[in-house]
């Protein structure tokens, strides 16, 4: 994880970032992400990298994927909402707390 958030955000150049979606910039237009707002943390296969999203949150922040042609697509709003999402019932978030009652 490490490896692939520095090789996001420090190694590759502006043109190849922009084949990624992504931006040195802060402000970003929908389906890009920002280099400095992200960590890489997985692969779902070539080229289809997931990321932590911390533009919202920096405690929580959203999960997002790169899709095959549309940039990058929203997942979940949060970490724990995805956690709660893959594990029905389990233990309550550390960060976020039980869910809300519905």
């Amino acid at each position: 994880m490490a490896g692939m958030t520095r090789w996001w955000r420090e190694e590759l150049d502006e043109d190849t970032l922009r084949c990624y979606f992504g931006t040195s910039e802060e402000s970003v237009p929908p389906g890009y992400m920002s280099r400095s707002a992200t960590v890489l943390i997985g692969n779902l296969g070539p080229d289809l990298p997931f990321v932590l999203d911390y533009r919202d949150s920096p405690v929580a922040p959203g999960v997002a994927l790169l899709g095959d042609d549309d940039g990058w697509q929203r997942v979940s709003e949060s970490v724990c909402e995805l956690m709660r999402a893959l594990e029905p019932g389990g233990p309550p978030c550390r960060v976020c707390g039980p869910p809300a009652a519905t």
